[in-house]
């Protein structure tokens, strides 16, 4: 009989090999499962940025340097039976890692779900439920400080990396809030981050993304530009804005269908406030509500050998969520297959109104700060009030276990 060497037995360089090829804390997981001296293995060697690290910022020669967080949060859609019907319930949560502890996070905003609610468990034993799928993993740049030159105020926007899974380089996006006018490029090398150089004074920047190893930009006009290695631009694409109309654009990339253009107009008509607000209606939920009236959303698909923008109506049955902001630069988007999260409609958009209200999606606050946009009906509806997702974000399900192991 061959002798068999137990996996506790691996030579410690192929040990190396296989924890250099671990790309996020779900491998890790997988990996510590294997056997106890594999849970017990030195990690050094692994990347910070699964944790979060500070790094200082010299926006621009003439700011003050101030510290960042670069944090990985991954999103997750928990599937279960629930008592009164087979059919299957879910919900989307984001987790962050600090510490050498998870946190439960909204999964459209930065916020830390603080102080938890009694529906939300402290830990979570994902052995109580259908099925776990990790939708997305996102870098997030989270500024604690804003910046000003006297003129203009900045805030670090988008971290783009830019040579995963080792994430040796980066690129740190900082624009001011005049639509992104003036904008700076720091790039991270070795841990540290290098001057700011501004790239082309005036540009007015909308989006930018990362696809297929290059920063491709989209400026307020609708022209579709590509960054070098050197920073200099190059038109690719043209798609002009309607003059009459408030538009911002966004860049959602698609594994499995490319790159796409959200493009999200407004007309404010100057009657438009003698529009009469219901009884007991706040303010803020009555400017949502005009703006849901208003709001038009078109989506464009990139035909990259004729450098065009084609419109589309359709996403290949996969569900787009955005991150908009009232000043362009979503901090995050992506697109799922609809098998990922039962019970939603595919070709639909889901977004919210503006990245910088850090409030809870569908929380008692502000109840109405995101929308669904059906692409094959062209309706636009508020996210509370569209069977499947409603429930999607908050508040946390009935069917969460109390009683659960330690979530870390």
């Amino acid at each position: 009989m061959s002798y068999v060497s137990s996996w506790s037995n691996l030579p410690e360089e192929l040990l190396a090999l296989i924890k250099n090829r671990l790309e996020s804390p779900s491998d890790i997981s997988r990996f510590r499962a294997v056997c106890s001296s594999w849970r017990s293995s030195n990690f050094h060697i692994f990347k910070d940025h699964l944790d979060q690290f500070v790094a200082e910022v010299d926006l621009r020669n003439n700011l003050s340097s101030e510290e960042c967080l670069l944090i990985q949060k991954t999103i997750f859609c928990l599937e279960a039976h629930t008592d009164n019907s087979s059919s299957l319930s879910c919900w989307l949560f984001g987790v962050e890692k600090s510490g050498g502890k998870l946190y439960f996070v909204n999964p459209f905003t930065s916020m830390i779900i603080h102080p938890r609610p009694r529906r939300l468990p402290e830990v979570l034993d994902l052995f109580d439920y259908s099925k776990i799928t990790k939708l997305q993993e996102l870098n997030i740049v989270r500024s604690f400080h804003e910046y000003t030159d006297g003129t203009e105020e900045y805030e670090a926007r988008k971290a783009l990396f830019l040579s995963p899974p080792h994430y040796e380089e980066a690129m740190l996006y900082v624009g001011s809030y005049s639509h992104g006018r003036t904008w700076t490029l720091c790039k991270l090398q070795n841990g540290q981050w290098g001057e700011g150089q501004e790239i082309n004074p005036g540009f007015n920047v909308h989006d930018i993304a990362l696809y297929k190893g290059r920063i491709w930009i989209v400026d307020g006009e609708g022209c579709t530009r590509v960054l070098d290695s050197t920073f200099k631009t190059m038109e690719i694409a043209q798609h002009l804005f309607p003059e009459e109309m408030r538009c911002l654009a966004y860049l959602v990339e698609s594994s499995l269908s490319g790159l796409f253009l959200v493009e999200k107009q407004e007309h404010w008509p100057s009657d438009i406030f003698r529009s009469k607000r219901g009884d007991g209606m706040s303010i803020s939920w009555w400017i949502y509500r005009l703006r849901m009236q208003l709001l038009l959303i078109k989506v464009y698909k990139l035909q990259e050998e004729e450098n065009r923008w084609e419109e589309v109506t359709h996403l290949d049955d996969q569900i787009m969520f955005v991150c908009c902001g009232d000043y362009g630069v979503s901090p995050w988007s992506f697109c799922v297959p609809t098998t990922h999260i039962p019970g939603c409609k595919g070709n639909s958009i889901v977004f919210t109104f503006n990245n910088k209200h850090d409030s809870l999606i569908g929380n008692h606050e502000n109840p109405e700060n995101a929308g669904v946009f059906d692409m094959e009906t062209g309706k636009l509806r508020l996210l509370q009030r569209c069977p499947g997702y409603a429930s999607l974000f908050w508040p946390p399900p009935s069917w969460l276990k109390i009683n659960a192991l330690p979530f870390e």
